[in-house]
């Protein structure tokens, strides 16, 4: 039986001039789960409990600020975040996105960016039937790189491909 909730908030600042746009941002988010496992007679025979309770909690915030400035028909975007969270700590996340306009209808797009993904309440801090809760499970990470193009010189057809590649650290299995 899980009853989990979740609430939480975000805002954000945009700032425009000319070719240049700004974005400040925060977010908020706070969740927990209350969780009761009842073991059915087999599981009691290797050792589980018949019920067993756990609660947990998580606690984030996150700042960020991008910035798309525009040149000659290139468009940069450097940007950076910093997230917080009471189960692992913190994380940095750069990125920068950079387009060229080839002409009116053809674009040519690069983007890196890293990012991460926390480790469910249950493996951290919960646990489950058979499982144990691990507090120093670490976040994935990774880097993302894509290069791609895009085109609607085609009547009616908006043609688009894109190459990615990902490099992971710290994988959940």
């Amino acid at each position: 039986i899980y009853d989990e909730q979740t609430s939480g908030g975000s805002g954000k600042l945009v700032w425009e001039q000319g070719r240049n746009t700004m974005v400040f941002g925060l977010d908020y988010k706070y969740g927990d789960v209350d969780q009761t496992i009842r073991s059915g007679p087999y599981y009691q025979s290797i050792g589980a409990p018949e019920i067993d309770r756990t609660t947990s909690d998580v606690q984030s915030w996150a700042a960020y600020l991008n910035d798309t400035f525009s040149v000659n028909g290139w468009s940069f975007t450097p940007g950076i975040r910093y997230d917080y969270n009471n189960i692992d700590g913190s994380f940095v996340s750069p990125s920068l996105g950079i387009t060229y306009h080839l002409n009116e209808t053809s674009v040519l797009r690069f983007a890196a960016a890293r990012g991460f993904t926390t480790p469910p309440l249950t493996m951290t801090s919960g646990g489950a039937l058979l499982l144990d809760p691990n507090p120093d499970l670490e976040s994935e990470a990774v880097w993302s790189y894509q290069v791609g193009m895009e085109s609607s010189s085609i009547p009616y057809a908006w043609i688009k491909g894109a190459a990615f590649y990902h490099d992971l650290e710290n994988a959940l299995y």
